[in-house]
């Protein structure tokens, strides 16, 4: 497995719940994408989602953002490196020896309207990687948020050490997903820092903040069980870092910090991968629409004319991934 067949359902998902694998070796050549997929970021949140072990080997070229490798356990990670030069290192870690079988995909918690969940009147829309988002700001120092996204809908509960003149948000969105590397579903609830006091601004890559948090807790409506949960971090100089795994924790759906986290925050988010949906919704030129088409006759198998398309679209990706990866 390498580069990105980690997003996609074949072979990440085969490998693991068809053939049992429990430990995986990740060449790849991974170039940063913040504010959810940094290499360290997710593939530590595919480690944790996945109940696997993943030994990701990325290359070096950081003056491009290709940049961060580690060793990652159910549990966090072992060890990582990410630097800004060109030098290397060996990362060298003892890996549990867990029976995946045991703490496979767990089903989330679905969140129902028992728990009262709206969107809150301050709500405002802001792009992450080409995607509109939903979102609202966090203003106070404490506060309970909800907001919602099609069929998702995400709530925090979360109190900052200090204020700061930082301005974070809280998001959501639930859709189809254009990128590079394919076209896929996710969904994804997440806490993050913006790039400065605009409200525009919520959703661009960030590296830095200096706002501590002293607990919060995520959770979402989540239709599917492929959940990978990330928490990224900013040290003292401003350089991207994980949460240690012992302050933070997992389950069902639900992301929570169990301490005081030791660095600021930069972001915390829970992204879903539902990969049934990834071939049958395409986008019309309104970036706030989606249309459903169903590919299938009622025997099930795709018409010709889309067929072909799919086939052709799917080759494409193919070799963009390829020549991405010798980059």
């Amino acid at each position: 497995m390498v580069c990105f067949d980690i997003i996609f359902r074949n072979p990440a998902i085969d490998l693991l719940e068809n053939h049992d694998v429990d430990s995986i070796v990740f060449p790849t050549a991974w170039m940063d994408t913040l504010p959810l997929l940094a290499a360290i970021q997710f593939h530590s949140a595919f480690a944790a989602g996945a109940s696997v072990n993943l030994l990701a080997a990325n290359i070096k070229k950081s003056e491009s953002k290709f940049h961060g490798s580690g060793i990652y356990s159910p549990k966090g990670y072992l060890d990582f490196y990410y630097s800004e030069d060109n030098v290397g290192r060996l990362l060298i870690a003892e890996i549990p020896i867990h029976d995946r079988k045991q703490n496979s995909y767990p089903e989330p918690n679905i969140l129902t309207e028992e728990n009262n969940l709206r969107t809150s009147n301050d709500s405002f829309q802001s792009l992450v990687f080409h995607d509109l988002y939903n979102f609202v700001p966090l203003f106070d120092i404490q506060g309970n948020k909800t907001i919602c996204h099609n069929n998702l809908c995400c709530s925090l509960t979360y109190e900052k050490k200090t204020d700061t003149y930082e301005l974070f948000a809280f998001g959501a969105f639930d859709g189809l997903h254009h990128t590079f590397e394919g076209t896929y579903y996710i969904q994804v609830c997440i806490l993050l820092k913006c790039k400065n006091s605009n409200l525009t601004s919520c959703g661009e890559p960030e590296e830095n903040s200096i706002t501590f948090f002293k607990q919060f807790q995520i959770e979402g409506t989540f239709n599917t069980s492929y959940i990978y949960p990330e928490i990224l971090l900013a040290n003292s100089s401003n350089f991207l870092i994980l949460a240690a795994p012992n302050t933070w924790i997992y389950n069902k759906g639900i992301l929570q910090s169990e301490t005081q986290l030791e660095y600021p925050v930069v972001s915390a988010a829970m992204l879903a991968r539902v990969y049934e949906k990834d071939h049958i919704l395409i986008s019309d030129k309104n970036p706030t629409r989606r249309i459903h088409y169903d590919f299938t006759t009622d025997q099930g198998n795709p018409m010709l004319p889309e067929r072909i398309f799919i086939i052709f679209y799917k080759f494409l990706s193919a070799v963009s991934n390829y020549i991405r990866c010798l980059l």
